[in-house]
């Protein structure tokens, strides 16, 4: 296991692989390469495994605060689900809203990136304290 990682293969269902980003932004190389490495076991398509490991990227950018140290707002927790019609990608941030959204004036470039590079992207706040993303790329 590296860093933060959780390892997925114990799971019931060997689709689904989690991974805990416990430094934020430290760890945003190693969790693409991770997001890479599951996908390339499951046999999705490298380009697929791509834009997903770069939408990962600027959903984790936007998200967590730039806070230093083990800030618990930092973590950051990743579900892959890949099954034979699609792979989605879930992101929990334990720090509120998705920012900023596709279209504010506040920019919103990265997202509307991540809008690009999948199929479909869903959203939803469980409170005030965490929200939940998850990107769909279909095969």
């Amino acid at each position: 296991m590296e860093g933060g990682a959780i390892d997925g293969g114990r799971d019931a269902d060997p689709g689904v692989q989690h991974r805990v980003l416990a430094e934020g932004y430290d760890e945003l190389d190693s969790a693409r390469r991770w997001l890479e490495e599951c996908c390339a076991r499951r046999r999705v398509d490298p380009a697929t495994s791509r834009d997903l490991g770069l939408a990962l990227v600027e959903v984790v950018t936007n998200i967590v605060p730039r806070s230093p140290g083990n800030d618990p707002a930092r973590k950051v927790e990743l579900q892959l689900d890949v099954s034979d019609s699609e792979v989605s990608l879930t992101v929990v941030s334990p720090t509120g809203r998705f920012r900023p959204d596709p279209g504010d004036e506040d920019g919103g470039l990265g997202m509307l990136l991540v809008h690009v590079l999948v199929d479909e992207v869903r959203g939803r706040s469980d409170s005030a304290e965490s929200s939940v993303l998850t990107l769909v790329k279909r095969r």
